[in-house]
């Protein structure tokens, strides 16, 4: 049996690591009534349709029972590109982070370079990953996984359906 993703990872293995990544997260302003989740998303969808499919992803993981969701209309979702020319500032005023990860063919290189442009800001260290119902979280989100923490010192968190 061949490794499909062996291609991927070696795709990976090539493009250029980020800068030494520090190892404190500075304090962020306090939070307001809603918890705000930055979302870092690659795809050409539309905000609307993009913080609908995050607010989905939520809404299916508090039906799953998963407690610290709570209410899925306490978080609210603000999209930002990689090339966002002010990430690394938004960075370090935000506490929740998030990729959008689409399970399509171009699904990996968006996503790296999603992780890729948080890694460089030296500010995050921990992702969450949103995706739409996956069967298995091995390939695409393993693989992912290992790129986030392997490449780029993220904890990339994925919680299976």
């Amino acid at each position: 049996m061949t490794d499909q993703a062996a291609s991927l990872r070696a795709w990976a293995a090539k493009q250029e690591r980020p800068n030494e990544i520090q190892d404190t997260v500075p304090a962020t302003n306090a939070d307001a009534a809603k918890r705000t989740v930055m979302v870092l998303d690659n795809t050409p969808a539309g905000s609307v349709k993009a913080t609908e499919n995050y607010t989905n992803v939520f809404t299916r993981w508090a039906d799953q029972g998963r407690k610290w969701v709570g209410s899925p209309a306490q978080w609210q979702f603000v999209q930002v590109g990689p090339n966002h020319p002010e990430l690394t500032d938004i960075a370090q005023q935000c506490r929740y982070w998030a990729i959008w990860i689409d399970n399509d063919l171009d699904g990996f290189k968006r996503a790296y370079t999603c992780l890729k442009a948080l890694a460089a800001t030296g500010q995050v260290k921990q992702v969450l990953a949103l995706h739409e119902p996956i069967r298995s979280r091995r390939g695409l989100l393993s693989n992912l996984q290992q790129v986030a923490q392997n490449y780029f010192d993220l904890q990339l968190l994925v919680f299976s359906d």
